[in-house]
């Protein structure tokens, strides 16, 4: 995957699940590739926040754009919640964060926003893209409790292959994912990876879905 940035997003739904619950938590556009070498990615309707703010601003440093989009609260209504800041954690027993990344060329970004001892706190990670390394972001800490747990700390340094396609880098992020233990719930339903080549610009997108 030489001279190749992409980004890969994992928990896409089910339409039985999308269908039990909160619509207007669960139906977003979890990618969007609004222009030549840019990517954005979120878990929730925040994708269109962080799209919004780059069209009418015309900003696409990853850094710049997240917190801009993000700053300041943003309500949708919501028939089961009322109005639902999408700016801020779900309004769900867990908290839920919410996750969103930029990839503009050789730049790149985290964000999340997060409860950390009942204050909910917005941190943005800008970093540059070098090969065969990324950063990963998540949720949750990875341990299922009943009250699920939030990611914790910063962003974490990954490594991959340089010769897998967008379509290999799918699958072996999908594999990662599996649980460690053969008896152990197997929560994966998806993983999505788009990618670009920063030579010719082209974008390309794989998905991985254990529902089909």
């Amino acid at each position: 995957m030489k001279n190749i940035a992409c980004i890969a997003i994992h928990g896409l739904f089910t339409d039985k699940k999308i269908e039990k619950g909160n619509q207007s938590l669960l139906i977003y556009p979890a990618i969007v590739n609004p222009a030549q070498g840019l990517i954005i990615v979120s878990n929730g309707a925040q994708t269109n926040l962080i799209y919004s703010e780059f069209i009418n601003k015309e900003e696409s440093d990853p850094g710049i754009l997240l917190h801009g989009a993000l700053k300041d609260e943003f309500y949708i209504y919501d028939p089961e919640n009322r109005f639902v800041d999408i700016t801020s954690t779900e309004p769900d027993v867990n908290n839920t964060p919410r996750i969103s990344g930029v990839i503009s060329y050789d730049k790149a970004a985290l964000h999340i926003v997060r409860q950390i001892k009942e204050e909910t706190k917005k941190e943005v990670f800008p970093f540059k893209l070098e090969p065969s390394r990324g950063r990963l972001i998540a949720t949750y800490k990875g341990i299922y409790v009943d009250i699920l747990q939030s990611f914790e700390g910063n962003p974490i340094d990954v490594e991959f292959d340089l010769d897998e396609d967008h379509k290999e880098l799918a699958a072996s992020v999908y594999r990662s994912l599996a649980p460690k233990d053969s008896e152990g719930r197997d929560f994966r339903v998806a993983v999505a990876v788009m990618s670009f080549n920063m030579t010719n610009l082209e974008t390309k997108l794989a998905i991985v879905n254990n529902n089909r």
